[in-house]
């Protein structure tokens, strides 16, 4: 396992969030980095959004990619669940300050089952796939971006 890194202040968003779809073959390699790690979060963690934004993300894309999940998923969600923002943490390279890898997190719809005190329906979780994947679904590396992503990722937070 990594040492665990200090993180020494938190840092915010600049650009605008939520405006980029990510192909799931980045998310996930990212998404399984960041599990692999040991990150010591105590230093601090932030980052800030403009209403605006927020309010896009929730008026076009959030229900938007649920609809294209409900279309593609082998199942239906849970009876008494709710969709929420899960914002999932990740790895990644910041192209802005030399390719250092850097702590981020992208934004997905994600299923709660309320009858099951909120159990989440994690996205990158085998055991839930059914739930927003066809059978057999693979992240590829798509020749261009496209509809098909869910995830966006707000860009580079830390350290």
């Amino acid at each position: 396992m990594a040492k665990a890194k200090k993180i020494i202040q938190p840092l915010v968003a600049k650009e605008m969030p939520f405006k980029d779809h990510v192909p799931d073959s980045v998310i996930f390699p990212q998404r399984d980095q960041f599990e692999n790690e040991n990150y010591n979060s105590s230093g601090g963690i932030g980052v800030w959004y403009d209403e605006k934004y927020i309010n896009d993300y929730m008026s076009f894309n959030f229900h938007d990619r649920i609809n294209y999940i409900q279309k593609r998923a082998q199942l239906p969600p849970p009876a008494n669940s709710k969709w929420v923002v899960g914002f999932y943490w990740i790895l990644k390279e910041d192209p802005n300050d030399g390719n250092k890898q850097k702590v981020s997190f992208c934004v997905i719809p994600t299923i709660v089952d309320v009858d099951k005190n909120n159990k989440v329906y994690d996205y990158f979780n085998p055991k839930y796939r059914k739930y927003y994947f066809t059978q057999g679904y693979r992240p590829r590396v798509p020749k261009k971006q496209t509809n098909d992503d869910i995830a966006y990722d707000d860009g580079t937070l830390f350290p």
